[in-house]
């Protein structure tokens, strides 16, 4: 995890969330804006995503561990009201471990939030289907994963980045959240998304 001084609102201390980053401003260079909001597994990457995608786009970060995605949209609408070029949505973990949401709901959820940026370029991040966490619902993260599948955006397929091994790029003993090498993939795979948005 790359050292970064970063501004948040008051969205962490309200949620009591430990991993918790709600950016209030976007930063880096150019004209595009990449708007990400995330989940457990975007705060651990936040400067990794900045070190890759700040070069060339004004990038603004929230990620929020340990909540569901009905929980996120929050974060999402603040993102979407600044009508930014990409949208990069990667939520769900906490659906499918922390909160053990049932997969209609989280279905649909992922839907409304998707809905929100309508002029946005979405790349999504799907679920890992190999952790070893006992709360963590794999064949929920597979059903979720179907989803993103159908919603047609561009798609970062952690789960097959993750299942090529898991104990490579995240944290033990759950293996669900990128340990440092999982987080230059994670944010590398981001980057390499967005550049597609723009014909790249």
């Amino acid at each position: 995890m790359k050292t970064r001084t970063l501004a948040a609102t008051a969205a962490c201390a309200t949620l009591f969330a430990s991993a918790c980053l709600s950016e209030t401003a976007y930063t880096g260079s150019g004209t595009q804006k990449v708007a990400i909001v995330g989940d457990a597994r975007i705060f651990p990457a936040a400067g990794e995503l900045h070190a890759a995608l700040d070069p060339a786009y004004l990038v603004r970060i929230s990620a929020i561990g340990g909540i569901s995605i009905a929980e996120t949209r929050r974060e999402a609408d603040i993102l979407a009201a600044t009508t930014p070029q990409v949208a990069v949505i990667a939520v769900g973990v906490g659906d499918v471990w922390q909160k053990n949401v049932d997969p209609a709901t989280s279905a649909a959820e992922l839907q409304i939030m998707v809905g929100l940026f309508p002029s946005s370029c979405v790349v999504i991040v799907n679920l890992s289907t190999v952790t070893e966490g006992g709360a963590y619902n794999n064949a929920k993260a597979a059903q979720l994963n179907t989803v993103i599948a159908g919603t047609g955006a561009r798609t970062v397929d952690w789960a097959s980045i993750t299942a090529a091994d898991p104990h490579l790029l995240t944290e033990a003993p759950e293996h669900i959240v990128p340990n440092q090498a999982g987080q230059d993939v994670l944010a590398a795979e981001i980057a390499s998304q967005t550049d597609t948005c723009f014909g790249d």
